[in-house]
């Protein structure tokens, strides 16, 4: 992060990912049309969807200060920097007043208890770095502290503590290199020590 050469490769994968954003094109078809050989857009059902999407882009920030396309570079940016993007699924209820009761919290791979490591639960799964598997290796869940293992000063004992999370109200993002990898790395790693002799050379030189 502090590294300016470092800094300028982030912006342009980030950049590269991400683009413009995203651009929905709803495809719904007229019923019946495609099985009569003639597949016709249902216009009014396609307005539709676009309104509610552009909806949910706006209000989708569970801490409800970016919308959809600056998530995107929000995670982009986690991934890349830290190796990998915790991505948790929070469903509203109606009482919240959402058209679409959904929202999503960014949160650092740091939120990962690895401390539960090797740990075997009650039911025989097995806990790999904060991430659980079943028997025949399917993932189930993961092991998420309450807040950032950084924060204990702003919330004292929930950094030290993990909740179970259910697989299916999470993405973990990030790209594995290797058969049986459960965390990412920075994309910068491997050229770490060559960017720090370059500060120094260029330091050397001045």
């Amino acid at each position: 992060r502090n590294n300016g050469y470092a800094d300028r490769i982030m912006e342009t994968r980030v950049g590269g990912l991400v683009g413009t954003g995203h651009t929905p094109r709803p495809q719904c078809m007229l019923p019946g049309s495609a099985e009569a050989g003639q597949p016709t857009l249902d216009k009014a059902l396609n307005a539709r969807v676009l309104d509610l999407w552009k909806e949910f882009a706006r209000d989708c920030d569970a801490e409800s200060e970016l919308d959809f396309d600056g998530l995107q570079t929000l995670i982009a940016h986690t991934w890349q920097g830290g190796g990998d993007c915790i991505v948790r699924r929070r469903r509203r209820p109606a009482s919240d007043g959402f058209r679409v009761p959904l929202q999503l919290q960014v949160l650092e791979g740091d939120y990962l208890d690895d401390s539960k490591d090797g740990t075997i639960t009650e039911s025989g799964n097995r806990i790999v770095l904060g991430k659980e598997y079943n028997k025949i290796g399917k993932l189930q869940a993961y092991w998420l502290y309450k807040s950032h293992p950084g924060d204990s000063t702003f919330f004292p004992g929930d950094s030290c503590q993990s909740v179970r999370v259910r697989a299916d109200g999470v993405a973990h993002i990030y790209t594995p290199k290797r058969a049986g990898q459960v965390r990412g790395v920075p994309c910068g790693t491997s050229v770490m020590d060559d960017l720090r002799q370059l500060d120094g050379i260029e330091e050397a030189a001045q």
